[in-house]
């Protein structure tokens, strides 16, 4: 038999490609992440963490993100033994280190920052500047020291005190007049809100979300402290590839718009 004309050799050539590429053509595209993650994360993040984890779950079709919201100190020692959480969000970078230390978490990077404020309830006079924290009489309600918010809270006052702009036993003073302690910013929010107490310290975050039921005061910018939240995959995550979505999220220009309306501030350097 002679050789086909060029023409039906050309011809033949292209059906054969036409069928090797036929399947790829019917091949399905990847399937779209799925699945569901667990997010351990510090209280004052409860608000902003929710609406990022519905954003979330719509731009990802068959994803779903629940959270365990507890003070950052207790959520680290829950990751250390075991706990099975996927992302890890507190409130500060020694938390992070905690489970840093034994290998929980490999890596994390910072996506957000706050700062504190002192709330009074709506119409008390009693607390016009921090110094009258240290007033007689006054009821202060600080969050504990296992929270993150309570120990930035009390490095706030004994700023206040070594800089002796407020007399040399003022942390003494401020300190004395604590009346009870809380496991959550937004408990000690509420004292201030129910005037149980005469003056709170809580997060910006925090007195913005309550409006005008708080009068909010500024803690002075040298005395002050800024929160820094670092974020990171849990190691042996079933779910790291979603986990490691979710983190890519929170530090998307979507996610810094959402914290950003919650009155978080952006990630900020350390200071050296």
């Amino acid at each position: 038999m002679g050789r086909p004309p060029a023409r039906t050799a050309r011809l033949i050539v292209a059906g054969i490609t036409l069928v090797a590429l036929l399947p790829l053509a019917c091949a399905p595209a990847p399937p779209a992440a799925s699945g569901s993650i667990t997010v351990y994360a510090a209280t004052s993040l409860v608000d902003v963490f929710e609406e990022i984890g519905s954003r979330f779950e719509a731009t990802h079709p068959g994803t779903a993100v629940s959270f365990n919201f507890e003070a950052s100190a207790t959520l680290a020692a829950q990751i250390n033994d075991g706990a099975a959480a996927d992302v890890f969000a507190p409130a500060s970078e020694s938390a992070m280190a905690a489970v840093a230390d034994t290998g929980r978490v490999a890596g994390s990077r910072q996506f957000a920052s706050n700062s504190l404020v002192i709330a009074t309830p709506v119409g008390s006079e009693m607390i016009e500047t921090m110094a009258d924290l240290a007033g007689p009489g006054v009821r202060i309600v600080l969050a504990s020291n296992d929270v993150a918010a309570g120990q930035y809270a009390r490095q706030a006052i004994r700023r206040a005190a070594a800089s002796g702009s407020m007399g040399s036993d003022f942390e003494q003073q401020v300190l004395a007049n604590v009346v009870a302690e809380e496991q959550s910013t937004q408990a000690v929010l509420a004292a201030a809100q129910d005037g149980h107490a005469d003056a709170v310290i809580v997060y910006v975050t925090d007195a913005l979300a309550a409006g005008e039921t708080i009068r909010s005061l500024p803690i002075p910018e040298e005395f002050n402290l800024v929160a820094r939240y670092p974020i990171g995959v849990v190691a042996g995550s079933v779910s790291g590839s979603l986990a490691n979505a979710f983190t890519d999220f929170v530090l998307s220009a979507e996610g810094q718009a959402i914290l950003a309306s919650h009155g978080f501030g952006p990630p900020v350097a350390a200071s050296p």
